[in-house]
């Protein structure tokens, strides 16, 4: 089994290092790892990464946006890896993770599995630190069609563990694709993200057309990773960023019909409740 990892990053000089040196103490290395950094004002942050073996950086003059960037990565790795693990800068992996999730995989058998995502929880980057508030535990629709990550901001006493588990997406910050998923989801050659979304809801968008193509979109509870999460809410984001969450969630709502939705918002009642 071949994991590539694929991290694309902007202007991400306070988080990268400690990313990346959590990939480098993996108990299982990754097969591959791919950096893509695209118009960051200072890239100097990954000269002293640029010769190692393990690492290949992509460098881009301009800000390409978070799909392009990861599928510029990811049609480097489809054709010589079996699953392809989209990872944020500021997402940081616990020593045994990969080891962890080759288990997982090979505990699922024949299972068609399109995207597993972890259970991640906050870290505290000020105190160089994880905590124990949850950030997703999957990414669930509610009644009125606005998507959002379950549990987010509550504290993790072990609600949403259990086995493996169907969910309608996973958070883009930790999100492992099976390469038969993705190419079997593209847009179009080497669009796996869809690239007019630039960023936000890229994730549920890829995850949904995975989900309509036969295959498992998975929450794992036994996984756990760590994320800082750049805004915390939509009242903190600057208005160019709300406006572009907003009009492609519009764009994803349109496109997934009702039964999907109506499973969505159940799951997502249910979770509320605790059940």
């Amino acid at each position: 089994m071949k994991i590539a990892i694929v991290i694309k990053t902007h202007d991400d000089h306070r988080v990268i290092d400690l990313c990346i040196e959590a990939l480098k103490k993996q108990t299982r290395p990754a097969d591959r790892i791919f950096i893509v950094d695209s118009g960051s004002r200072d890239s100097v942050y990954l000269k002293k990464h640029r010769d190692d073996k393990n690492l290949e950086v992509l460098v881009e003059a301009k800000d390409i946006g978070f799909c392009a960037g990861n599928n510029l990565a990811a049609q480097r790795c489809v054709y010589d890896c079996d699953y392809v693990f989209f990872l944020n800068p500021d997402a940081f992996l616990p020593e045994a993770f990969l080891a962890e999730l080759e288990a997982l995989i090979l505990s699922l058998g024949n299972r068609k599995i399109g995207v597993i995502g972890p259970k991640l929880l906050r870290y505290d980057l000020a105190a160089g630190a994880p905590t124990r508030v949850l950030d997703t535990t999957g990414i669930f629709s509610n009644w009125h069609g606005r998507w959002q990550d379950r549990g987010q901001g509550t504290l993790d006493i072990g609600r949403f563990d259990g086995p493996p588990e169907i969910v309608p997406a996973i958070c883009g910050a930790a999100m492992v694709c099976g390469v038969s998923a993705l190419q079997a989801a593209r847009l179009q050659a080497g669009e796996f993200f869809r690239e007019s979304f630039f960023l936000y809801k890229d994730d549920i968008d890829l995850s949904m057309r995975i989900g309509a193509r036969g295959y498992d979109v998975i929450f794992a509870s036994q996984l756990k990773a760590y994320h800082c999460r750049g805004w915390q809410s939509r009242r903190g984001m600057p208005k160019q960023f709300r406006v572009m969450s907003a009009r492609n969630e519009l764009f994803v709502n349109s496109q997934i019909g009702l039964i999907p939705r109506l499973y969505s918002t159940l799951k997502y009642g249910l979770s509320r409740l605790g059940l």
